[in-house]
């Protein structure tokens, strides 16, 4: 008969770390139909180790869990009194074709969060995600990491800024259109990287002919890329509605990191303009730096 049950530490000798991940549980550390328990007759999880037996299978048998942590929510609700854990798998382990999810044969309770600092996880994990890869989600109306704003259009790496149009790197900065790297400004018209600026045709706060405008943009454009603000469009799965997408997994990108990815061919041509203006341009990216 295939049961599930504890096992000590030393039945896993010379046995190898298969995969890690995370798991949510029904308070208690019950499973969701409460027929088995993960902690001990004390209550603790952390350190037991739980085994089933026969062959597992996704969905059917098997101890379940996922590498990406805000997968589990995929499985549970987001509650506070549920328990959270991370969690390493022996023996045999299994993935899901979808990726979301893994059952293994053994699984090791590694360590337990309240609701809290499983969030914190959540956001660090995707802030690290973020970090090694260049974010490009879909955003608002034709629109790329949007953060905190309102009527944004047809724009990229929006953060805390209202009614900004075909514009992009716009940081706290209100009425911009058709602009690139604007920060604190209002009333904005193509114009680029422009600190505290109102008017149009601004390059590093210098007012310059709009050929001048459109040529800098222009090369600015085919470096394709800009700074994004948040994660929550790269968090939404392609079939999925917005109710379905994880929210605890949604993290701000602040302004330095935002920038932090520029390209460096591209950092040295902005800085090659004889409009350059380095307390500007550090002002709106935050001063960053390239390898």
């Amino acid at each position: 008969m295939e049961k599930t049950y504890r096992i000590k530490k030393e039945d896993l000798t010379n046995k190898e770390i298969l995969a890690e991940g995370y798991k949510i549980f029904a308070p208690g550390f019950k499973t969701k139909h409460g027929d088995y328990c993960y902690a001990d007759e004390n209550g603790q999880a952390v350190g037991t180790f739980h085994k089933v037996d026969g062959e597992i299978e996704e969905c059917s048998w098997g101890l379940h869990f996922s590498k990406n942590p805000f997968d589990c929510f995929n499985f549970y609700e987001c509650v506070q009194w549920n328990e959270f854990a991370k969690v390493r798998a022996y023996e045999n382990v299994m993935d899901s074709d979808e990726g979301d999810k893994s059952v293994a044969q053994v699984l090791e309770i590694v360590e337990t969060y309240t609701f809290d600092e499983f969030i914190k996880i959540l956001k660090e994990y995707n802030k690290n995600k973020y970090l090694n890869s260049v974010n490009s989600s879909e955003g608002v109306n034709r629109s790329k990491g949007v953060n905190c704003s309102k009527g944004v259009n047809c724009s990229k790496g929006v953060n805390c800024s209202d009614g900004v149009n075909s514009s992009d790197g716009v940081n706290s900065s209100d009425g911009v259109n058709c602009s690139y790297g604007i920060v604190k400004s209002e009333g904005v018209s193509t114009s680029i990287f422009c600190y505290k600026f109102t008017g149009k045709n601004g390059l590093f706060n210098k007012i310059v002919e709009f050929e001048r405008i459109e040529e800098v943009m222009n090369n600015i454009m085919n470096f394709e890329w800009n700074p994004v603000f948040n994660n929550a469009f790269e968090l939404k799965k392609e079939k999925q509605q917005w109710f379905e997408v994880n929210i605890p997994g949604i993290f701000e990108i602040d302004n330095k990191t935002a920038w932090s990815t520029m390209p460096k061919e591209m950092k040295e041509y902005i800085q090659s303009l004889p409009e350059y203006d380095e307390e500007i341009f550090n002002k709106i990216t935050g001063d960053i730096e390239n390898d």
